[in-house]
């Protein structure tokens, strides 16, 4: 019994050394710049990915265009006159992903000011953080 208290004593006393033993407490340096390396990773990735926006967006098209023509059809044959209110969100989603390097973009531009905000947060807690 009193060899498994032993046991468990050096198993907590080796976790709760272990962060300090790794240096896990100075990483924090390398956390900063993980902003830098997901911008410079996005604007390296865009033009690659050229090739898939382009399928994307054929795919995108040919879907609806099939449900216009089947929304359409539905109306022609019940003889009802067409209700164009629904074809706006296909069509809005079409036009989304036809332009979604300018979306991308227009997202991105709208959520700087949080991105900027949060890197200054950060900045903060890391001078604190060093003052102490």
């Amino acid at each position: 019994m009193k060899q498994k208290h032993y046991k468990i004593i050096v198993i907590f006393l080796s976790v709760s050394f272990l962060p300090g033993v790794l240096n896990a407490q100075s990483f924090t340096g390398e956390i900063h710049s993980l902003q830098s390396v997901l911008d410079q990773l996005y604007y390296e990735m865009l033009p690659l990915c050229s090739q898939l926006v382009a399928v994307g967006r054929g795919l995108a098209g040919f879907g609806s265009a099939v449900v216009y023509f089947f929304r359409v059809w539905r109306h022609l044959s019940n003889a009802e006159p067409i209700d164009f209110y629904p074809l706006l969100r296909p069509f809005a989603l079409g036009l989304c992903v036809m332009m979604f390097p300018y979306v991308l973009a227009l997202i991105n531009g709208i959520l700087q000011p949080t991105v900027t905000g949060t890197a200054a947060m950060v900045t903060g807690s890391n001078n604190s953080i060093a003052y102490y």
